[in-house]
């Protein structure tokens, strides 16, 4: 098949290589020929499935710099704001324990549970191993890498009621406590957990954007130099299947490091310079987006102050955390809405449903239900409604990505 594509904003280098990768790695499209001349995309492939919506992602008012190495643009993405927020507190959905603490209950916590569970997939499918990563470290264990000394007011310090010296403190960075254990073991390896994490930031805190706790699903990975480095390819190809498979608007940008501040300035300078953070910034409106996850490349920090070494030889280390409740936050108010209507349809209680329900493993969901289900989502979503859609909607997921494709 031939294209000639009218891009409406005048795309740079760097976005018209994003979108040819992100072609040649869609299953069965073969591309033939691929250039772009006066704003124009000239294409010649072979595929079976509509292409337009892939190339309409990359036709993007965003600009793309030698900083952002990934873009993926969904026009249909709207404007964020606290009024949905302030329903979901409405309907005690969500209780505000404190500033930048908050309860989840019913579909929301459901939500929160499916997003944890699908890091949690991505991760093990990678192979890492499941660890328990507390909430609560020893100070010590900050200290070995000057955490208190040089980010102390970031820090949630625990005391005794009959004692005036530090405790404990509510772990700041889901990975710090795994150092220790594998300097003790001399262990290296792909490892991954779920931790809430702290940080106390003053009156700077808004909606799920910013909070005092959060949860973080965590990959940590401690190898040889090369593999490690290498290794970072996998996971950015990871973040790309993950932003298409969810069908957000993002990009992949070269960052720094929180880790890194006051005495570390030299050393988030470095990371800058030479590509050690990678950001997956989740886009809220057309001007706004929030980090969603980030690739930290840690070179021998981490494992040469715990003397985690091959030999004479360190390990080197990188991480990779996702913030739930951000992610929770660019889910919007889509996903309670289909749900809502599944829950009716199938005469189920909407806490039983989530992300991963569908047609084979859902009470109630036989062949007539599900056409109750799509004919209900289309009317609920103001959709037209078309017969050859029935078979594809078997699950949330796909009612999801669906309706983020076509909802005006």
């Amino acid at each position: 098949m031939k294209l000639e594509y009218k891009f409406l904003h005048k795309p740079n280098r760097y976005l018209i290589e994003n979108l040819k990768f992100v072609l040649n790695i869609k299953p069965n499209l073969k591309i033939n020929k691929f250039y772009v001349k006066n704003n124009i995309l000239f294409l010649d492939y072979e595929w079976d499935k509509d292409i337009i919506p892939i190339i309409n992602k990359f036709d993007s008012p965003i600009e793309m710099d030698d900083k952002i190495i990934y873009i993926n643009f969904n026009k249909k993405s709207k404007s964020k704001d606290n009024k949905f927020f302030n329903e979901l507190i409405e309907k005690e959905l969500v209780y505000k324990e404190m500033d930048g603490v908050y309860l989840y209950f019913g579909i929301v916590n459901e939500l929160y549970i499916s997003l944890s569970n699908y890091f949690r997939k991505k991760m093990r499918a990678l192979g890492a191993e499941e660890i328990y990563l507390p909430s609560l470290l020893n100070a010590k264990t900050l200290d070995r890498t000057n955490y208190i000394k040089n980010n102390g007011l970031l820090c949630n310090y625990v005391f005794h009621k009959d004692c005036d010296v530090v405790d404990g403190v509510l772990n700041p960075a889901a990975c710090l406590p795994l150092y220790q254990v594998l300097a003790n073991k001399q262990k290296k390896g792909l490892f991954t957990g779920f931790s809430r994490v702290f940080r106390f930031e003053g009156n700077n805190y808004f909606e799920m954007s910013r909070l005092r706790e959060y949860g973080i699903r965590e990959l940590v990975y401690v190898e040889d130099e090369n593999k490690v480095v290498d290794y970072k390819s996998t996971l950015i190809n990871l973040l790309i299947e993950i932003l298409n498979e969810l069908n957000l608007s993002g990009h992949i940008e070269i960052a720094t490091d929180m880790f890194f501040e006051n005495e570390f300035i030299a050393k988030s300078i470095y990371q800058k310079a030479f590509n050690k953070k990678y950001e997956l910034r989740l886009r809220l409106n057309q001007e706004e987006t929030i980090a969603g996850c980030s690739i930290n490349m840690h070179n021998d920090f981490f494992t040469k102050q715990w003397g985690i070494k091959n030999g004479e030889k360190y390990y080197e280390s990188l991480c990779l955390g996702f913030g739930i409740e951000r992610w929770w936050k660019i889910m919007d108010d889509i996903l309670i809405k289909i749900i809502d209507v599944v829950s009716k349809c199938l005469k189920v209680n909407k806490n039983t449903l989530n992300l991963d329900s569908d047609i084979k493993n859902t009470d109630n969901w036989d062949s007539l239900a599900h056409v109750l289900i799509v004919i209900n989502i289309c009317d609920a979503f103001s959709l037209k409604f078309n017969e050859d859609i029935i078979p594809e909607l078997t699950s949330i997921r796909k009612i999801y990505n669906f309706i983020k494709e076509n909802k005006k």
